[in-house]
């Protein structure tokens, strides 16, 4: 009886000892996020090179998962798009540094004031609102499943921006390539215009007879007349540049937009086809990845 009682004594005191000592640790704070509001289903992006200029193009991903750690696993929309699903998926620090691949990720604003829009590049921040983070997870799971529904990788028409976009909002579209074309058309009218006004202005000496009586003796006189008199071809080849240059980004906005609009048909028409034949799944799936907010 007295070596248990010892025995009890001795788990007692270590018990005790042990409690003290987890009282004098000192507590360990989870790790912050950069970006106080980030949450599961949120769009981020980064600048990347292109043709070893850096900070030229953008690379966007959406945010699947939190982890207790402070961790942040994400979908890299441009490895998606281009088929590569086990690259896509991967886990960055919590302050959103990409030590994988290289670079900072940010966060995408929806539902920007004015004033950051203008002051920020085209792709960071957009007036659009987001759909419920839950909405999003639910398109992002349908493209990492059935990632053959998404078109060929483009520079316009299929980037990895369209898809994040899309996740977001139900839109097939990208922010900074229509941005690109509307500014590049924007300053093409600026540069027809001063190539018109140049030409226009400019004179050139000519050598003409002289009038009258002097001109039939086969006297001559110099005179300054407009060189689109003298060369009239310049005025067509004048019109033809302003047109190709501001008319072919429109034209090709224009066809971006087309493509877009296509695609957003179909994906939208195949992810509601693909909720209907499960309807209790996805309504199931759409809590879970509400309550993960």
């Amino acid at each position: 009886m007295n070596e248990e009682a010892s025995s009890v004594d001795e788990f007692q005191e270590s018990c005790a000892a042990h409690k003290e000592q987890e009282a004098r640790a000192p507590i360990v704070s989870p790790p912050v996020l950069q970006e106080s509001c980030v949450k599961a289903g949120d769009h981020l992006y980064k600048w990347s090179s292109f043709a070893g200029i850096p900070g030229l193009v953008q690379n966007h991903a959406i945010i699947s998962k939190l982890h207790p750690d402070g961790t942040v696993e994400i979908v890299d929309c441009n490895a998606l798009l281009r088929g590569n699903r086990d690259e896509a998926c991967y886990t960055i620090s919590c302050d959103l540094t990409d030590d994988q691949h290289g670079g900072q990720w940010k966060l995408v604003h929806y539902q920007a004031c004015w004033w950051r829009r203008q002051l920020n590049r085209s792709g960071t921040c957009t007036i659009t609102a987001s759909d419920p983070p839950g909405l999003v997870l639910a398109r992002l799971h349908f493209l990492l499943v059935q990632k053959e529904n998404l078109p060929s990788h483009h520079f316009l028409k299929a980037n990895s921006e369209c898809v994040a976009v899309w996740c977001k909002t139900g839109a097939w579209s990208t922010l900074q390539a229509s941005s690109l074309l509307h500014v590049t058309a924007a300053g093409q009218v600026k540069s027809a215009t001063t190539l018109a006004a140049y030409a226009s202005s400019q004179t050139v000496l000519v050598t003409a007879p002289a009038g009258g009586l002097w001109g039939m003796l086969g006297f001559t006189t110099t005179t300054k007349v407009s060189l689109l008199a003298v060369q009239p071809l310049l005025l067509p080849a004048i019109i033809g540049y302003g047109v190709l240059s501001v008319g072919g980004p429109l034209w090709m906005l224009h066809r971006a937009k087309h493509a877009w609009n296509e695609t957003t048909r179909t994906l939208n028409e195949e992810f509601w086809q693909a909720a209907l034949e499960n309807p209790e799944e996805f309504a199931s799936s759409i809590t879970e990845w509400s309550e993960m907010m």
